[in-house]
């Protein structure tokens, strides 16, 4: 035992002086409030720059309501209209041929875009809309230009009915829609749809990066004492398992401490931000730190195998490389799980150990999952970490030592059955 925290002692000290350690300190935390807080600030950013839309009128009258609609709700900071529409419907007498001087325009880029509105045979009830422009990603534009056109050929359409708009207008209900989760009978909370992805999201990026992190240092700590026949003077002073059990040690100490000052500052910048984008029940929160932990543990006996089995730094990489692509998957499936967090395929998965931690940690910040399946799961998830800690420690045993040629999936397998 003392021998395991000489080593573990050494491995936390040695690696927490290393500049690498320090810079990743900064740089990974940065990169996590970047992701989050940059896309929200522009998001909530004003327009600064009003934006010229030619606009191509089948029906006549749409053109001057629809700029004057736009111009009374949607300003810039100076006061001015957002939108600055030209009508083209003078321009040429056919409809296309003004259709192509839009086209003509917005790739010489002196307008925004271009709103060609067609006249159907049918009724009012249906109209076809074509908008144009070089950036078809920007919604908000796309979305504000068909409400106000619905707006105005329902007012038209009310007017030749007999109707007042302006008093039908006055009894148009205005929704504040706001989201509760229920969570109980007597118990339930305000919770936005931001807060819910985010919250999800930082876990498993917490996750990510720590398996990462203190996953490639063991890695190549292994390598090195490899290379340079350090671990033949360490193993001369101590057993296999002592080694093995003071790098863990060592190294799971060094990813606390990372993961400790990161949610320090991450609990910093909640406080000093106006938005809050994290938002998880207490239970909910033990749940998932038990699922970091026992996730953690799982990847970090693997990351332990392969380093005792690579000769070389090129050759740890190529596998470690294999390794964050299973922790990346859950993060591409965060969508769909989000949408469906009870959907079969996400319960499916929710038993592949290398998934486990990653999908009930989304699941939680959710939607609860039924108690049966958090502590199936928890018992598997920490089953597996354990199984696999046996198996690394069997590998460790005979690859530390193991220089040459790799071994073969049978040596592998002759490897963990010995005794």
């Amino acid at each position: 035992m003392i021998k395991t925290y000489a080593i573990a002692r050494w491995e936390y000290l040695e690696k927490v002086k290393k500049k690498s350690f320090i810079a990743s300190l900064l740089i990974v935390p940065l990169f996590m409030f970047g992701s989050i807080y940059i896309p929200i600030y522009f998001s909530d950013s004003e327009e600064e720059i009003s934006k010229a839309f030619a606009i191509i009128d089948a029906y006549g009258f749409i053109n001057n309501s629809l700029d004057t609609t736009l111009a009374n709700k949607y300003k810039l900071p100076s006061g001015k209209p957002l939108y600055n529409l030209i009508s083209f419907n003078n321009i040429e007498s056919n409809s296309e041929s003004q259709k192509k001087s839009a086209i003509s325009q917005t790739l010489s880029d002196e307008i925004e875009g271009y709103i060609f509105i067609r006249k159907t045979l049918v009724n009012d009830s249906k109209v076809e809309v074509e908008f144009g422009s070089k950036n078809i990603m920007n919604r908000t534009d796309q979305v504000r230009m068909q409400a106000a056109i619905e707006e105005i050929i329902f007012a038209n359409s009310l007017q030749k009915a007999g109707y007042d708009y302006s008093i039908v207008k006055k009894y148009k209900p205005k929704i504040n829609l706001s989201t509760v989760q229920v969570t109980s009978q007597n118990e339930s909370k305000e919770k936005g749809a931001l807060e819910t992805f985010f919250s999800g999201y930082i876990l498993n990026m917490l996750l990510f990066l720590l398996v990462m992190t203190t996953g490639q240092m063991m890695v190549r700590s292994l390598v090195e004492e490899k290379t340079n026949k350090l671990v033949e003077v360490l193993l001369s002073s101590c057993s296999p398992k002592e080694l093995l059990s003071g790098k863990i040690i060592g190294l799971s100490l060094l990813g606390l401490s990372m993961v400790g000052f990161w949610i320090i500052l991450f609990v910093a910048a909640t406080f000093v931000s106006s938005e809050n984008i994290f938002t998880i029940e207490s239970l909910n929160l033990i749940l998932s730190v038990a699922y970091l932990v026992g996730g953690y543990f799982l990847f970090a006996s693997l990351y332990i195998a392969i380093g005792s089995l690579s000769s070389s730094e090129q050759d740890a990489q190529q596998i470690t490389g294999y390794l964050s692509m299973i922790i990346v998957i859950p993060l591409l499936l965060i969508v769909p799980v989000m949408q469906s967090p009870n959907a079969l395929f996400v319960k499916i998965l929710s038993y592949i150990p290398f998934f486990t931690s990653s999908l009930m940690m989304l699941r939680l910040s959710i939607q609860t999952p039924p108690t049966f399946e958090i502590i199936s799961t928890l018992i598997l998830l920490f089953a597996s970490g354990y199984g696999m800690m046996i198996t690394a420690g069997k590998i460790f045993k005979v690859g530390i030592l193991f220089t040459g040629k790799k071994p073969n999936f049978k040596e592998l397998i002759r490897w963990i059955r010995m005794k």
